[in-house]
C-alpha cells in the first residue's frame, strides 16, 4: 500500500460532446474544447458544411480500413500457426 503514497492526482480533460450520424454510424468529435455556445454553433456549422472529421462508421474509406486489418490479422494469425516455436508448444 506505500506505492499509492507516491501517486499524485491530476485533472484530465475529457471530452464530452459526441455527435453520431446514425445513416452511416460516424462519430464526430470536436476539434477544440467547447468552452461558450458559439463553439458548440462552430462545431455544428462544421458537421453541416462537412469539415468536421468522422470516426468510425461505414463509409467507404472506413470499411477499406477494415478490410486492410482484417486482411493483416488473417495473415499474422496463419504465420503465427506454422512457426517453429508454435509447433513446440502444442
Amino acid at each position: 500500500m506505500s506505492y499509492l503514497w507516491g501517486c499524485e492526482m491530476h485533472e484530465l480533460t475529457i471530452r464530452t460532446t459526441v455527435a453520431l450520424n446514425a445513416s452511416n454510424q460516424q462519430c464526430l468529435l470536436p476539434d477544440r474544447h467547447l468552452e461558450k455556445t458559439e463553439d458548440m454553433v462552430k462545431f455544428m456549422e462544421d458537421i453541416l458544411d462537412g469539415a468536421a472529421e468522422a470516426q468510425a462508421g461505414d463509409g467507404l474509406l472506413q470499411r477499406s480500413k477494415r478490410v486492410i486489418y482484417e486482411a493483416k490479422a488473417a495473415v499474422m494469425v496463419e504465420c503465427g500457426k506454422l512457426s517453429p516455436a508454435a509447433e513446440h508448444e502444442m
